[in-house]
C-alpha cells in the first residue's frame, strides 16, 4: 500500500516522496514540521511588530534577508 501512495503522490510531487517506516514515525515528523511552522510564523509576527515600533517596514527587511 506503501508502495502505491508513493507512486500516486510522486506523479505530482516535484520534490520527492519519503515513505516513513511506521505510522508513528510519520506522525512525529508531522510534529516536528507544524511546530517548525508555527514557530516561524509566531516569530515573524513579534519581529514585525519590533520592526514597526522601530519605524522599519517588514517587507524592506525581508527583501533585504
Amino acid at each position: 500500500m506503501a508502495e502505491l501512495l508513493k507512486n500516486v503522490y510522486s506523479s505530482v510531487i516535484t520534490a520527492g516522496v519519503h515513505v516513513a517506516p511506521n505510522i508513528k514515525t510519520a506522525e512525529a515528523a508531522k510534529v516536528i514540521e507544524n511546530t517548525q511552522r508555527d514557530l516561524n510564523i509566531a516569530l515573524m509576527n513579534e519581529l514585525a511588530l519590533i520592526f514597526h515600533r522601530m519605524g522599519i517596514d517588514t517587507r524592506d527587511v525581508l527583501e533585504a534577508a
